[in-house]
């Protein structure tokens, strides 16, 4: 009898709820081309629903943000990018810290940045 109410605390079985993604990108082009197949497929795998929020602004940071304040359970996520680590060193106060509020899940795709300045004519 004292052992059956350890069983009627468990929690249900992740994901009980639909997943919100939110984007830092527009629709339509550039990330979204993969971002969109992806939440797909993550609702066909998980057999729940993911709902993709386009939350667009401050170099990703708003989004970020957005998820940075979210419950801490999996149920919200977001793509991080280079302009999120860098936006700590040019902003004072993001309101998120990039390294420590963020669990990492997988690496999405890789890609090359380049730091560019304009040069004198010749």
């Amino acid at each position: 009898c004292l052992g059956a109410g350890g069983a009627y605390a468990q929690q249900a079985a992740f994901p009980a709820k639909p997943l919100l993604f939110v984007s830092p990108f527009a629709p339509g082009p550039g990330p979204d081309v993969y971002i969109r197949p992806l939440t797909i497929k993550l609702g066909e795998q998980l057999g729940q629903t993911v709902v993709l929020d386009n939350k667009v602004g401050f170099g990703g940071s708003l989004a970020a943000q957005q998820v940075a304040k979210s419950a801490p359970d999996g149920y919200t996520l977001t793509l991080v990018t280079n302009s999120n680590i860098v936006q700590r060193f040019v902003q004072s106060d993001i309101g998120y810290d990039p390294l420590a509020d963020f669990s990492h899940v997988t690496q999405l795709t890789i890609g090359g940045s380049l730091l560019v300045v304009a040069r004198k004519p010749r």
